[in-house]
């Protein structure tokens, strides 16, 4: 038998070499990612409220189309308004009729019944009062995600989403409050929110645009 030069020898053993440090990179690379995701866990245990609260500030729509937005800081409360949201939402979607509905369908029957409109947000908005009232909801998706509750408060405080049910534009620069609450209706999930903050005269008698009901 004719022996192997030594350079094949050590080209044998860096080879070698090289498979078992990619191995054990790959076990390392797996510890890695289940640590990554064992951690970042603990960023949805952060409440939706919370983060909510540490936004720069939130953007809410002036009640006329062509009004400017205001810009406002929130502080969570705990008070009933969320809850009392979602149970109007609740009782609502319970109607038989209604049982294969959502909670956005409730919000366009409110639109097109005025009586039903005005005995809604009577219950949450004081038109003597100067003080914007906003409620936003969302149906959270069906399978849970790391950043899932910072995704909540963002598209939950996002100015497309916030519905205005009083008579009063939010006061830019003012620091208002959110109250939320998490319901489960039937086979879905929504989050409720309810934001007040001080407000003011929109100007709906000067040369604003058109009020949104």
């Amino acid at each position: 038998m004719i022996a192997a030069p030594p350079e094949v020898f050590l080209y044998e053993m860096e080879e070698l070499a090289m498979k078992f440090v990619k191995k054990l990179l790959a076990v390392v690379l797996a510890g890695t990612m289940v640590l990554t995701l064992l951690t970042s866990c603990g960023i949805s245990k952060t409440k939706i409220e919370e983060y909510i609260k540490s936004m720069p500030s939130v953007t809410l729509e002036s009640m006329l189309v062509k009004g400017p937005d205001s810009h406002v800081t929130l502080k969570p409360v705990k008070n009933n308004d969320a809850a009392l949201l979602a149970s109007k939402v609740k009782d609502w979607l319970a109607i038989s009729a209604n049982a294969d509905k959502t909670a956005q369908d409730y919000m366009i029957y409110l639109m097109d019944d005025s009586d039903a409109y005005d005995s809604f947000r009577e219950t949450f908005a004081d038109d003597n009062k100067a003080e914007y009232v906003g409620i936003s909801f969302i149906k959270l998706p069906s399978e849970k995600f790391d950043s899932q509750n910072a995704w909540i408060a963002y598209n939950l405080m996002s100015k497309e989403r916030v519905m205005i049910i009083s008579n009063w534009d939010a006061t830019d620069g003012s620091e208002g409050t959110v109250s939320v609450t998490t319901e489960k209706i039937g086979d879905k999930t929504y989050v409720f929110a309810v934001i007040r903050t001080p407000g003011h005269d929109s100007g709906t008698g000067g040369d604003g645009g058109t009020i949104i009901m």
